[in-house]
Parts: structure tokens; C-alpha cells; sequence
């Protein structure tokens, strides 16, 4: 609802030209306050255009996009809010769910943020494909900032890592392939920060 009114009863309703519409009165009360927040990743880098729902008192009021910074602006009156991102925006962009949020509004305009994280790295379609040679495919979800690093272990239960590779290649999946590789036990992660 536009020009600072609240849908507070959860109505959903279309007005077509050329129907007459009499009879029908509904009324939105006007916003006193606003939730305001952002939306981040762990790194504190803003998670742009995902949408976030608020409802007041178990009804529904509308939903709303962060802006480019990872910002929101909600208007609301008094009462018991419950504000959600939405978990397949997330998704879409390579984080994992975040846990909604209630707050009681009350003379006042509460703040609630949102850290959300990346969503974990696999490895897959992995073989030899030569001698000494052991490839495999990276897929990672295509988050701005985070880095990633390849490493082995010959030994799981000493926890000693060797790095293979450090970077943020381009894409959401690429080919790694472990020159050294021998056909002795060698475990393969990706870390991320």
C-alpha cells in the first residue's frame, strides 16, 4: 500500500476500469513508524534486491526488495511484527536461509538486520584423467568477495591440510585438476573465509 497506509487486514483486491465497484470501503490506517535494517553477508558486503515480508498482529502487510546497499525501509504501525527474508531470494543468489524476526513496535522505530551466509562449496565428477593427475569439479555459489582455496591431506586424522590453489575464479563452477595426484589416499577440500 502506497502513501504511507498499512495493510494490516491482509486484503488483496483489484480495482478494473470500467467495473463499478460501489459499496466496497476499505480502510488502511496510516504508518506512525517504520522497521529499518539491512541485509549483509559475513564479510558485511550489502545482499542486494532480495525481497523481505513484514506482517503485523499473524497478518500479512506486504513485501519489499533491499535496495542497492542492502537496505530496507518498512512502514508500520504499533503491534507485533514479524519480518522474513525471503529464503529462495537468497538462494537464488548463493546464501543460505535467515531465520525471521518479530519485534513489538511501540512508540517507537526498531531496527532489525540481517547477516546471512554463503551457501557450502561440493565437489563432484572426481577422477584420474592421466598420470599423477586427479580432477574434479568445483561448484560454489557466486558470492562477491569470497575467496576459495583448494587443499589435500594424505591423512585425515593428522587435520594437515596443503593448499593447492587460492583464488575467486570466475563462475559458479570450474575444473580443478591436481597435477601431483598419486594413487595413495589424498583427500581434496574448498575453504572458504
Amino acid at each position: 500500500i502506497g502513501r504511507d497506509y498499512v495493510n494490516v487486514q491482509n486484503f488483496n483486491f483489484t480495482v478494473v476500469d470500467a467495473m463499478d465497484q460501489n459499496g466496497r470501503i476499505l480502510v488502511f490506517p496510516r504508518s506512525t513508524f517504520i522497521i529499518s535494517g539491512t541485509v549483509k553477508d559475513t564479510l558485511n558486503n550489502p545482499v542486494v534486491g532480495v525481497e523481505l515480508d513484514a506482517g503485523v498482529n499473524n497478518n500479512g502487510s506486504g513485501s519489499l526488495p533491499t535496495d542497492a546497499s542492502g537496505n530496507y525501509t518498512i512502514k508500520v504501525i504499533n503491534g507485533q511484527w514479524n519480518v522474513s527474508v525471503r529464503n529462495n531470494d537468497l538462494s537464488a543468489r548463493g546464501y543460505g536461509n535467515a531465520n525471521s524476526q518479530s519485534v513489538t513496535v511501540s512508540g517507537s522505530s526498531p531496527t532489525l538486520n540481517f547477516v546471512v551466509q554463503p551457501l557450502p562449496t561440493s565437489i563432484a565428477s572426481a577422477g584420474f584423467v592421466g598420470a599423477g593427475l586427479y580432477r574434479f569439479i568445483v561448484t560454489k555459489p557466486i558470492v562477491a568477495g569470497y575467496g576459495y582455496s583448494v587443499q589435500y591431506s594424505t591423512n585425515m586424522k593428522t587435520g594437515t591440510w596443503t593448499t593447492l590453489f587460492v583464488g575467486n575464479p570466475p563462475g559458479s563452477t570450474f575444473p580443478f585438476t591436481d597435477p601431483n595426484a598419486t594413487n595413495g589416499f589424498r583427500f581434496y577440500r574448498v575453504t572458504s573465509p
